[in-house]
């Protein structure tokens, strides 16, 4: 009897009861505020490191497409010229345009019956991307301004910039060869031409993806602002 109950005491005193293993277990499992905060602030030093790189790719990425859709479309353009032996057109929309088309949009028109005429719908760059303002083919609007009749809200325009090709595909207009380039950059455009920059290292170096044409020959080539030679 004695021993039953020396047992019973060493057990009460020295087993834990179930409730007690239970609170030690969910003790284990749970974080501390201290781990807490360790826990977010590598995350937050992860993102600070992150964010910057992904958003570097994508402007990089956007200005490739930019690029590669604008010189597809010189030479559609260059290529119907020579195949239909009627001059084309790439018209681009500058400053005075709709703010959904500005210095963001290019069209294709083909002339028929001595009349400019759009053979593709307008082409947009990707989003966060622009022509650069008042430089190269985004200047004054080549001699004589061709009142293209463009879809969509712009309608008929007094004149807009282009690029001509002549039916043997080289280029018509502009006549002045150190002109014959677009700049892209990251940003948007006022209604004014003003550039506002999304970049700020591009605003700075003032380096840009360019597309630069040969006058005699009407071929499109890509200009990298890094060159690595």
């Amino acid at each position: 009897m004695k021993f039953t109950r020396h047992l019973s005491l060493i057990t009460r005193h020295c087993v834990p009861s179930a409730l007690a293993l239970r609170e030690v277990r969910e003790r284990s499992r749970a974080f501390t505020l201290v781990e807490l905060l360790v826990v977010i602030g590598i995350i937050s030093l992860l993102l600070v490191a992150v964010i910057p790189a992904v958003t570097s790719l994508s402007k990089s990425s956007g200005s490739k497409s930019a690029v590669s859709g604008l010189m597809n479309s010189l030479e559609q353009a260059r290529a119907l010229a020579l195949t239909s032996g009627s001059a084309t057109y790439v018209v681009f929309a500058d400053q005075t345009t709709p703010e959904n088309y500005r210095c963001k949009a290019y069209i294709v028109f083909q002339e028929k019956n001595f009349v400019p005429t759009a053979v593709t719908k307008w082409n947009f760059l990707p989003t966060g991307i622009s022509f650069l303002p008042n430089t190269g083919l985004l200047t004054t609007p080549p001699t004589p301004a061709i009142p293209f009749i463009c879809p969509g809200t712009i309608g008929v325009t007094p004149a807009l910039p282009y690029l001509k090709f002549d039916s043997n595909g080289m280029v018509a207009a502009p006549t002045v060869a150190t002109g014959l380039f677009v700049n892209f950059f990251s940003g948007f455009v006022d209604q004014g031409g003003t550039p506002t920059y999304t970049d700020k290292k591009q605003e700075t170096a003032q380096r840009f993806d360019q597309i630069k044409v040969a006058p005699f020959t009407g071929s499109a080539q890509y200009v990298n602002p890094y060159p690595t030679n």
